[in-house]
């Protein structure tokens, strides 16, 4: 499966450029929560996880690593879990 994952810092934020390229992907992930909550805390970061751990996910696709999370340690522990399981980042 190919996942996309966004996410925004407010609930204000809407978030619709991020569904402007919808088509290309078979699941598409908007966390609307603070760049500070670790990835792992985050209700899709979640689902994406949850998904990764039974093997459903081959692709990650994230606008700007930045997404992922605002404090470096977590951006790499996010990233050095994807490459464990075998996930390709882009």
């Amino acid at each position: 499966m190919r996942v996309k994952y966004n996410r925004v810092s407010t609930l204000g934020q809407t978030g619709n450029r991020f569904e402007a390229d919808q088509d290309k992907y078979d699941l598409v992930l908007l966390d609307k929560v603070s760049g500070t909550v670790n990835f792992r805390d985050r209700e899709k970061g979640r689902v994406l996880i949850d998904l990764i751990e039974k093997n459903e996910v081959e692709t990650v696709v994230t606008e700007d690593l930045s997404r992922l999370g605002r404090n470096t340690r977590d951006v790499l522990a996010t990233l050095d879990f994807f490459d464990h399981k075998g996930i390709n980042v882009v």
